[in-house]
């Protein structure tokens, strides 16, 4: 039985980034598709009652995360803005996402890797519209989208939904209901998706 395979996500989170790296080709090696989903990590922890990262923390943050990128041999150099608002990067992605998946997630790694690589602000609506243009995505369209109130929608609920799916950060991804958090389980998310899963 092949179940979906969720994958909640913030631009904001270089363990997102780490996780888009890995997943990017998970359907050509495991021949089933992955449905991205970003959402609004900060809009989550708000329901959560989650503090912000105190400083040791984030030190440690910054540190794990570019240990673990250079782990998987990625790139990954600390943005100089830090956290950001992904809200204009959400909306442009769900806008392309639903009449064309592959050019969407290729606007995210785009994304993903201008912030977290290139130190670039994505938080910018201008920066968005000009990286997708080299893409080949028209900008007027993309800003229409981008200011589309049905897509401002979608991504309330799909950040709404996943707090109902228990998600409580990101990288977070569900193989049928089985959850799976952080970029380090992606091993087992592949596993767990090939054999359908096993008893525990």
């Amino acid at each position: 039985m092949s179940h979906p395979i969720d994958f909640y996500f913030d631009f904001g989170s270089p363990y997102s980034y780490i996780a888009a790296n890995r997943l990017e080709s998970f359907e050509s090696r495991n021949g089933k598709p992955v449905v991205w989903r970003p959402i609004l990590a900060g809009a989550i922890f708000k329901l959560l009652n989650n503090p912000p990262e105190p400083d040791v923390r984030q030190r440690y943050m910054v540190l794990d995360a570019k240990r673990t990128a250079s782990f998987h041999k990625m790139p990954l150099n600390w943005p100089s803005r830090f956290p950001i608002n992904p809200l204009a990067a959400c909306r442009a992605f769900y806008w392309l996402y639903e009449d064309n998946p592959a050019q969407a997630i290729q606007l995210a790694m785009a994304l993903l890797k201008a912030y977290w690589v290139m130190d670039h602000d994505i938080s910018d609506a201008d920066y968005i519209l000009d990286l997708a243009d080299r893409y080949g995505i028209e900008r007027d369209y993309l800003l229409e989208g981008m200011n589309d109130q049905g897509v401002k929608d979608k991504l309330r609920q799909a950040t709404e939904v996943a707090y109902q799916r228990g998600v409580f950060g990101v990288p977070f991804v569900f193989v049928g209901d089985e959850p799976f958090w952080g970029q380090d389980r992606i091993d087992q998310i592949e596993r767990w998706a090939q054999i359908s899963g096993w008893t525990y």
